[in-house]
């Protein structure tokens, strides 16, 4: 289970997360409490070696092990060494002795009893009382009903479609499932692996792949993914391009529901075709326009027929100069940031009206500034041994925010992962300036730093092409769907729908192929002409798992007879 590939699988193989690692712990605790005991009657050259290997262990955790739990490490690096004095000090007696002092092994029991007893007194105040850690992040006993009465509730009652759609919403918790809302911000560890292949080739994602505010209000994703609403409580939230607000709540909350003047349905016909291949080469922002106008299908699916698709592109580059404020220094490619939320400000060169995005690439944090830079003294000295591995950038335009996470790859969220799309979102007055906030100092390093328009002149062309053959009639209940489609000519039916292996497509009755489409859909060939589409969800190698259990009970109890009888056949 220490191995990556183990945390893939037994994620569902949507991500690598070794959440399982404390079974290791377990195993450790076991072996030092099964061993422990003869460890004192080790002959003197095998304790000088077992000691040497402590401490060089030791110094391979402090000096080599520089994350975000380096106070962790350092505890267990002290238990290691406190163990290892006893064993010195331990006689065949069942006694620690240093000189006239004697400790008994009932005395040891009870007071390291009494220190975790304590430990766990002092990391709940922590959490309860002192206003962080883990345990703040949920919502407090008896304010359910308030949070789902609030903003979902209020969804409910004033939206009123019969038709298909999703909801995108800046708060990615998951309070919509149980008010019986389909939305595209979920907080979930067993993801659909497709979903997090999307996010993370279109850059649409803020902390991580299984814990999603939506797709950063990208207006050019959210018709792919159906979400037909958008909801926000924020004033300086960003609402995507092409919504428009139909509720207001005042009070408090300040609810806003948005409803997109152009969207996708469950299904619609795609004509030509993108490969693969020829997707990964794209840029980001060339990655979202492309799937708008060709499906994105991979090169193994060899039944796709469809057209080429050469996309048009609309977005562009916009010159920018860089101003610093004084705890900030720029040469280029590195910004150092001497100081926690020091700002810059990109003043454009034009003023732009699209889609305005900052743009990172090859993208990297180091909370360690250069000897010339850093103020002297104890504090930031200790500030090196426990280094940042994380950091927060904000951008902020004419009263609009949005913001990403960094993590190093000595985070536990990390994902390797360098390259950064903030949206600042459209709006009909132009921008000339846009400001970025650090939440932390240090060097941040990048290949390279752009600012760019995405402009929306074809944009509600090429979602009313993909509108013109659609699936109708539609019938969706858990595990199943139908409808109905006419189809003008061949071409490839894209259902929103996030593929899998357990979904089984039915054209006019026979079973056909269903493809991998745009990274996390489903799609389906059809030749032109009217026809009845069916999808039904089967447990991917539920009978497979099923046999596999039935044959570990037979062998188990076949192996518990067996020694059952041989236990007979000795006595």
């Amino acid at each position: 289970m220490l191995f990556p590939a183990a945390g893939h699988i037994l994620n569902g193989m949507g991500y690598v997360c070794n959440r399982w690692v404390f079974a290791w712990a377990f195993i450790v605790a076991f072996m030092f409490a099964k061993f422990f005991p003869a460890l004192p009657e080790l002959a003197i050259k095998k304790k000088v070696i077992l000691s040497a290997g402590c401490i060089l262990y030791t110094a391979f955790c402090l000096f080599m092990e520089k994350n975000k739990y380096f106070e962790y490490v350092l505890a267990g690096v002290i238990l290691l060494l406190a163990s290892m004095v006893l064993v010195w000090l331990a006689n065949d007696t069942g006694a620690w002795k240093a000189g006239k002092f004697e400790l008994t092994k009932a005395v040891v029991f009870h007071s390291v009893t009494f220190l975790l007893a304590i430990t766990c007194v002092f990391v709940q105040a922590e959490e309860r009382f002192v206003g962080m850690g883990y345990i703040h992040e949920f919502v407090k006993s008896g304010q359910v009903d308030k949070k789902l009465n609030g903003e979902y509730k209020l969804v409910s009652k004033s939206v009123k479609d019969n038709s298909f759609y999703r909801i995108d919403s800046s708060n990615r918790k998951n309070y919509k499932v149980s008010c019986g809302q389909s939305a595209i911000s979920y907080d979930w560890s067993l993801i659909n692996p497709n979903i997090n292949r999307f996010v993370q080739y279109n850059n649409a994602y803020k902390k991580t792949t299984y814990s999603n505010k939506g797709l950063c209000s990208r207006a050019y994703l959210l018709p792919l993914a159906g979400a037909k609403y958008f909801v926000t409580s924020k004033d300086k939230d960003v609402v995507p391009y092409g919504y428009k607000c139909i509720k207001r709540k005042s009070g408090n909350d300040k609810i806003r529901i948005y409803k997109a003047e152009d969207s996708l349905p469950m299904g619609y016909v795609y004509d030509k075709g993108i490969s693969l291949e020829e997707y990964e080469k794209m840029t980001i922002t060339e990655r979202q326009q492309a799937m708008l106008q060709g499906a994105v299908i991979a090169e193994r699916d060899k039944t796709v027929k469809l057209e080429r698709c050469v996309p048009a592109y609309e977005d562009v580059d916009i010159p920018y100069k860089v101003t610093c404020s004084g705890n900030v220094e720029y040469d280029g490619h590195r910004l150092f940031v001497k100081s926690k939320k020091a700002s810059i400000v990109l003043s454009l060169a034009s003023p732009v009206e699209g889609e305005l995005y900052v743009e990172f690439s090859g993208m990297d944090f180091q909370n360690t500034l250069p000897h010339d830079l850093q103020g002297a003294g104890k504090k930031e000295k200790f500030q090196s041994l426990l280094p940042e591995t994380s950091t927060l950038l904000k951008a902020s335009c004419n009263g609009v925010e949005t913001e990403m996470h960094h993590f190093t790859n000595y985070d536990k969220y990390a994902l390797g992962r360098k390259d950064y799309l903030l949206n600042l979102g459209y709006a009909k007055e132009k921008r000339t300036k846009i400001t970025i906030t650090f939440s932390e100092k240090g060097v941040y390093t990048f290949d390279s730093m752009k600012v760019i328009c995405q402009h929306m002149n074809h944009y509600k062309d090429w979602i009313k092409a993909l509108q013109k053959d659609v699936l109708q009639n539609l019938q969706i209940t858990p595990n199943h769907m139908k409808g109905t489609i006419d189809v003008e000519k061949n071409g490839l039916l894209c259902l929103s729908l996030p593929y899998s292996k357990g979904w089984n497509a039915y054209v006019d009755g026979k079973k056909t192929d269903l493809l991998c489409t745009n990274i996390m859909l489903s799609g389906i060939m059809l030749k032109s002409g009217f026809h009845s589409i069916e999808l039904v969800y089967r447990t991917p190698y539920l009978v497979t798992g099923f046999v596999i259990s039935i044959l570990g009970v037979v062998l188990t109890a076949l192996l518990l007879v067996f020694r059952h009888y041989r236990k007979r056949r000795y006595d």
